[in-house]
């Protein structure tokens, strides 16, 4: 019968364990009842005390990754301690596993470039990050707080702040190289104008207190456009054309004076191919967007498939 130790035994378990100089040991845990998974790449071996009973497994890291995986009984808390290769690590996804550790813990792990951590317990400041070398982050429905300055200097090209307790001001991200951004319902505020120079092709911001005019963004070759519940508008600034971008900018409560100014910007800029919905709860556009909107749906000209309030 495995062993199951409480949260107190595990503490103390844990107050036991010393690392060998200058060689880092992970320790993590899990509620997941049934198969517990996380995908690893990197170089050397990693061996995996389950904490259960059961006996160690080593998994060999490689750099198209390796699937480190046990089955648990139940849902009670269990240790997991990770030794080995820890620098040689440089992906880490640990979707729906059940993980509740504090995201110190993974930043050990100072050679990962790749943290996806998505409907996890795992809790802790997002400073705990700082400094690494991190390109692509996802934390997705955790318990992670703190401010997003502590991301400031890394070289991120993917950012994902998904249900988080992230806060702070979008200008921390200024004079990073970023090619996707997912801000969606965090506490991150600021000028969209931040993001201004960088070469997004996917920007998602949705209940956010992002604020600025959608002009900010000109220059970008967006694939993909997400504004919603945001305070981001659209004073008539022209911007840059996009082609083949689904764009959906709704329930940003836009007057009908922003939706006409939309409408006109885009025609100008000469969008083309475009999915565009900017309904929702935005205001219905008027009589000045006219010829705008013929201009940008005539299938000779913008050839775009426009949804807007009439």
């Amino acid at each position: 019968m495995p062993l199951i130790l409480p949260k107190v035994a595990i503490d103390r378990w844990r107050g036991g364990k010393a690392a060998s100089a200058g060689v880092p040991t992970l320790f993590l845990s899990t509620t997941k009842s049934g198969l517990f998974t996380s995908t690893w790449k990197g170089a050397g071996t990693l061996v995996f005390d389950w904490g259960d009973g059961s006996a160690p497994e080593s998994f060999v890291l490689t750099s198209s990754g390796v699937v480190c995986s046990h089955t648990y009984p139940d849902a009670t808390e269990k240790p997991i301690t990770i030794t080995g290769d820890l620098l040689g690590v440089t992906y880490l996804s640990a979707p729906s596993s059940g993980l509740t550790n504090d995201i110190s813990e993974i930043a050990k792990l100072r050679s990962l470039t790749y943290l996806s951590s998505y409907n996890t317990g795992v809790t802790g400041n997002i400073s705990s990050l700082t400094g690494m070398s991190l390109t692509y982050l996802f934390l997705a429905t955790t318990g992670v707080t703190g401010d997003i300055s502590a991301l400031t200097g890394m070289s991120l090209t993917n950012l994902y702040l998904y249900n988080t307790g992230v806060t702070g001001d979008i200008s921390a991200l200024t004079g990073m190289s970023l090619t996707n951004l997912n801000l969606f319902n965090t506490g991150v505020t600021g000028d969209i104008s931040a993001l201004t120079g960088m070469s997004l092709t996917n920007l998602h911001l949705f209940n956010t207190g992002v604020t600025g005019d959608i002009s900010a963004l000109t220059g970008m070759s967006l694939t993909y456009l997400h504004l919603g519940d945001t305070g981001v508008g659209c004073d008539g600034t022209p911007f840059t054309a996009l082609t083949g971008c689904n764009i959906q900018i709704q329930n940003c409560n836009w007057s009908s004076t922003e939706v006409d100014a939309y409408l006109i910007a885009a025609a100008a800029a000469g969008h083309n191919g475009c999915s565009i919905n900017i309904g929702g709860n935005n205001a219905a556009r008027t009589s000045a967007s006219d010829a705008a909107l013929a201009w940008l749906v005539n299938p000779a000209e913008g050839n775009n498939t426009i949804t807007v309030n009439e």
